[in-house]
C-alpha cells in the first residue's frame, strides 16, 4: 500500500510538473514573445472574446485551438478583424477562393471575405464557462500557481526523510 501512495505521488508530481511547463511555455509566448495564440504542440488556448458564436459558444468560454492548421467550411475559426483584435467565427462557405464567415447565432454573413491565409487556429474542442481559468493558468500568475501546487505536492506530501527509530537487539530503540 505505501508503495501504491508514493507511485501515486509521484504521477501526480509529473502531472502537475507537466502542466507547470507547458502553462510557463504559453505565458512566455503571450508575455515576452508577445504572442496573442501562443502555442504549445500545435495547440493552444483561448478565452472567447464575444458572443457573436452564441448558442453553440457564450462569451467567457474556452476553446482548445490547433494553431496553423488547415481550414475548411464548418470549422470554427480564429482571424483578425480589421482592428487586428482575434476573432471566432464559423466558416460556412467560400466565394472566389476565400473564406465566407459567420457568428452561429447571427442572421447573415460577416461582410468580409476571409483569405484561408488569414485563419490563424482552428476550434478543436471547447470548455463552457473555462476561458478565465484558461486565461490565469497561461498568464505568470497562473505559472506561480502551478509551481506553488507542484512544490506542495513534492515536498509537502512526500514522505519524510531523516531519522529512524529502530528496536535493536534485545528491545532497545536507537535512533538511526
Amino acid at each position: 500500500m505505501r508503495i501504491l501512495i508514493q507511485l501515486l505521488r509521484g504521477v501526480l508530481a509529473l502531472v502537475i510538473g507537466a502542466a507547470l511547463l507547458a502553462s510557463a511555455w504559453l505565458a512566455l509566448g503571450r508575455t515576452l514573445w508577445g504572442e496573442d495564440l501562443p502555442s504549445l504542440f500545435g495547440y493552444g488556448v483561448m478565452e472567447v472574446p464575444d458572443g457573436a458564436m452564441a448558442p453553440t459558444l457564450s462569451a467567457g468560454d474556452g476553446a482548445v485551438l490547433r494553431v496553423g492548421a488547415e481550414s475548411a467550411p464548418g470549422d470554427m475559426a480564429v482571424f483578425r478583424d480589421q482592428a487586428g483584435e482575434l476573432v471566432l467565427r464559423r466558416i460556412v462557405g467560400t466565394s472566389e477562393g476565400r473564406y465566407i464567415t459567420q457568428g452561429d447565432g447571427a442572421d447573415q454573413p460577416d461582410p468580409q471575405l476571409l483569405s484561408p491565409a488569414y485563419v490563424e487556429a482552428v476550434c478543436v474542442a471547447y470548455l463552457p464557462g473555462a476561458g478565465a481559468a484558461f486565461a490565469f493558468l497561461t498568464s505568470p500568475w497562473g505559472v506561480l500557481f502551478w509551481a506553488a501546487l507542484w512544490l506542495l505536492v513534492v515536498l509537502l506530501l512526500t514522505p519524510r526523510m531523516g531519522k529512524v527509530r529502530e528496536k535493536v537487539g534485545g528491545g532497545d530503540e536507537v535512533w538511526l
